[in-house]
């Protein structure tokens, strides 16, 4: 049982982090896009709309959640505690950039 919690942990982690990496990406290469002279006419401008809270989420990711789940390794059961700490803040970060960004498609 051990076993399997710790590699389900494992999984859990390299997702996360991958997770992260992409958020990085985007906030890196694609958000300065939007601030280009030639950026489409229904885009222009709408940069907090389509991006705006990618910044927060990887600040989340890579500043609090990550990091607690790599603190579980020794102790895969308290990665229940991490999901628990963290839940509200998570879907509240996930959940505010639906309603703006749905306005421009």
């Amino acid at each position: 049982m051990r076993r399997t919690c710790s590699l389900v942990l494992q999984e859990l982690i390299q997702t996360e982090r991958d997770y992260v990496t992409s958020l990085g990406f985007v906030i890196d290469n694609y958000v300065p896009e939007m601030d280009r002279d030639d950026v489409i006419e229904p885009l222009r401008g709408k940069r907090a709309v389509v991006f705006g809270n990618w910044q927060k989420l990887h600040q989340f990711h890579s500043g609090f959640f990550l990091r607690e789940l790599e603190a579980c390794q020794q102790s895969p059961l308290r990665v229940v505690d991490a999901f628990l700490r963290h839940v509200s803040r998570a879907f509240s970060h996930s959940l505010k950039q639906g309603p703006d960004f749905r306005k421009i498609l």
